[in-house]
């Protein structure tokens, strides 16, 4: 998947009818979405009706001017959609709504807070460590993944990639801060 930036997405989207940026938007998107939607309970077909429902609902909503950048951000619109998008799918196997006010609804609504966080962050990650793999010489990158991401230990990873346990702590720590700065940027 290409890189792409939540600004360079927004700004291929006020392009007129640029088909391009709409599949960025998916490609984007759709993973956090159908994760969110299953975290949530739904079978994977439901999920992906959930998904495509929530992004559709979005695209609609973008193109007639109702997304405001200062109001917050790209993810928090977005789950806005999601959220509703797997309450209806919830609702239609239950064949009934739960009551406005319940007990039962604030925990869900807790709860699809917390599966939206987990899920778009588990994304996110997915799509830096992809170009964090790209940029990075394959034995740093596997030192960085099983030292970093595993829990093997140092010695153990230098001694199996041939490195010295200085070289692996030293590729952890660099390709983790690269992490973080990607995630950054991927997020601003």
């Amino acid at each position: 998947m290409e890189w792409i930036t939540t600004t360079t997405l927004l700004r291929g989207l006020g392009a007129s009818e640029d088909r391009g940026a709409w599949q960025r938007l998916f490609d984007a998107h759709h993973r956090a979405l159908v994760g969110f939607a299953r975290r949530m309970g739904l079978g994977s077909s439901d999920a992906e009706d959930a998904a495509q429902e929530a992004l559709i609902r979005f695209a609609d909503a973008y193109k007639s001017g109702r997304y405001e950048r200062s109001k917050g951000r790209l993810r928090d619109w977005l789950f806005g959609f999601a959220r509703h998008s797997v309450l209806q799918a919830r609702r239609a196997m239950a064949r009934a709504p739960v009551p406005a006010g319940s007990l039962d609804e604030q925990a869900l609504e807790r709860d699809l807070q917390r599966e939206w966080k987990d899920s778009w962050e588990e994304s996110v990650l997915q799509v830096c460590l992809q170009r964090l793999r790209r940029e990075s010489a394959p034995r740093t990158f596997a030192a960085f993944e099983l030292a970093g991401l595993g829990s093997e230990p140092a010695s153990e990873v230098a001694r199996r990639l041939e490195m010295t346990p200085n070289a692996v702590y030293l590729a952890k720590f660099r390709l983790t801060q690269r992490l973080r700065a990607l995630a950054e940027e991927y997020e601003r």
